[in-house]
């Protein structure tokens, strides 16, 4: 899934992939070091959930904003992402233009909480307010993201 990602977003004259890692321990060091605006990260990773993955990226990079990727509509874990500072979350069914566009809705601040690829399901039943520390913050998407 990680180089269909790459493959996707670094066709794109306006988006760059600045790092893409397999592993959670490897995902703090490469936002640290790329400071990217947005992380796009596939949920569940082989090490941690989705909200742990967000907090990770936070912790080494607050102003990044955090994208993720479900196989499906997992409410409690998907909740448990947006409270950690998750920006935004999107199934993976979704078709590359629409992904596309989820990236570009947080490098212009326009994300929030909602599911950016699957607009029929409705966030607002996941019982959430605003988002929590750090998302939805984002810069140019040309400034990177990592997958």
């Amino acid at each position: 899934m990680r180089d269909a990602l790459v493959e996707v977003i670094e066709a794109e004259a306006d988006l760059t992939v600045v790092a893409a890692v397999t592993a959670g321990e490897e995902l703090a060091a490469a936002v640290a070091r790329a400071e990217p605006d947005i992380a796009v990260l596939d949920v569940p990773a082989p090490l941690a959930g989705g909200a742990e993955l967000c907090r990770r990226v936070l912790s080494a990079r607050p102003g990044t904003a955090c994208l993720l990727l479900y196989a499906y509509a997992d409410r409690p874990a998907i909740a448990a992402a947006l409270r950690a500072g998750a920006a935004g979350w999107v199934l993976k069914q979704i078709r590359g233009n629409q992904l596309l566009a989820a990236i570009r809705a947080l490098a212009e601040d326009r994300g929030g909480l909602a599911d950016l690829g699957a607009p029929e399901a409705d966030p607002s039943a996941l019982g959430l307010g605003a988002p929590g520390p750090g998302g939805p913050v984002a810069g140019p998407a040309s400034s990177g993201a990592v997958c």
